[in-house]
């Protein structure tokens, strides 16, 4: 036994060292993994704060270019209309009402190439604005929702901005949601038309507006339609967390309705059917048999109980006669049979 321990006490010596080694190795594997998850997040974080930095510097030098191509197109205005003016004065005197209405022509021409400059600025401004947003949105969705599958469209395409299909853990697709944004200073009621054609043509379940520039009266979000939404970017995610859990339940709703309709068309079936039919005629038979067998058995009882009440009534005839005859020999009572009483005859209780 000594023997025993010693050895038992050096394998377990031997063994200690190697236990403790793999499982610090198990701890550091699983320490580096977690690290390395850690760093891919952090990475992406990064990413998507340096995204939004390009884009509002983006903003901001585009603002500065607007602000600078307003300030010199007046000042063009200014020197192109004090030119004309000076001109206009020198040769009043000498020039025909024909020539006064071609500079006034010129001048009205000038405007409308200003203004058309003006706004050519501003569209590609608000152009570049909406595509970096697109962009956000589109980063935003595919970190908060990676069940799904999203679709960009592309500028130009009819279709809205990005299309996201809803799966469930099972990859069931339940659904999809039409996204358009909006960065502009005014709400148009022409989004909501064009969104609810975008849906039809992309056969999309739900849709949503996400927009700058609110409906009057609105301060957060809006359902508009039965399946449309509008809502301000600060509650953009949270609708979408609402929306999607909403299709979710639509879609488990649909499949347990399904389900419910095949058992009733099941159970339909089997009550009509010959099988039906079959074990209902077999329980009505064992039933009868048992019920035949029942009257079989009382009528013999009653058979029975009559049968022995006739022979204890002879027997108690001879008592009473031998009785009598003892009494009438001796001349006196000497049998008396008072505590043998008829018994009563009640048959009902067989019944």
């Amino acid at each position: 036994q000594r023997q025993v321990a010693t050895l038992l006490e050096q394998e377990k010596t031997k063994l200690l060292p190697q236990l403790k080694a793999a499982i610090n190795a198990e701890k550091e594997q699983q320490l580096n993994s977690l690290q390395a998850e850690l760093n891919e997040k952090s990475r992406q974080v990064a990413a998507l704060k340096t995204q939004e930095g390009e884009l509002l510097r983006q903003k901001r030098l585009l603002e500065e270019a607007r602000a600078g191509i307003e300030t010199e197109v007046e000042k063009r205005l200014s020197a192109e209309k004090a030119t004309l003016l000076a001109n206009l004065r020198e040769k009043v005197q000498n020039e025909s009402i024909v020539e006064l209405k071609q500079k006034d022509l010129l001048i009205e021409q000038m405007k409308t190439q200003i203004n058309e400059m003006k706004r050519k600025a501003e569209q590609g401004s608000m152009q570049l604005q909406g595509e970096a947003q697109e962009v956000v949105i589109e980063e935003i969705l595919r970190l908060l929702h990676r069940f799904d599958e999203f679709e960009e469209i592309k500028t130009g395409e009819l279709g809205a901005d990005i299309l996201q299909r809803i799966f469930s853990r099972t990859g069931q697709c339940c659904g999809s949601i039409l996204f358009e944004s909006k960065n502009t200073k005014g709400f148009s009621e022409q989004w909501v038309e064009k969104l609810k054609e975008d849906m039809r043509l992309k056969k999309a379940d739900l849709g949503v507006i996400a927009t700058r520039a609110l409906p009057k009266g609105v301060s957060s979000f809006e359902q508009r339609e039965e399946n449309l939404w509008i809502c301000s970017f600060e509650h953009f995610k949270p609708l979408t967390f609402a929306l999607r859990a909403l299709l979710l339940k639509v879609e488990e709703t649909r499949i347990v309705q399904a389900n419910q309709g095949d058992k009733s068309k099941v159970l339909y079936e089997y009550l009509v059917g010959t099988e039906f039919k079959t074990q209902l005629k077999n329980i009505h038979d064992t039933f009868s048999g048992m019920h035949q067998s029942l009257f079989k058995e009382k009528k013999a009882a009653l058979l029975n109980f009559k049968k022995r009440e006739k022979e204890i009534d002879r027997i108690m005839r001879s008592l009473t006669d031998i009785a009598g005859s003892i009494n009438g020999i001796s001349g006196q009572t000497v049998a008396e049979f008072t505590d043998f009483e008829e018994i009563e005859d009640d048959t009902n209780l067989l019944e």
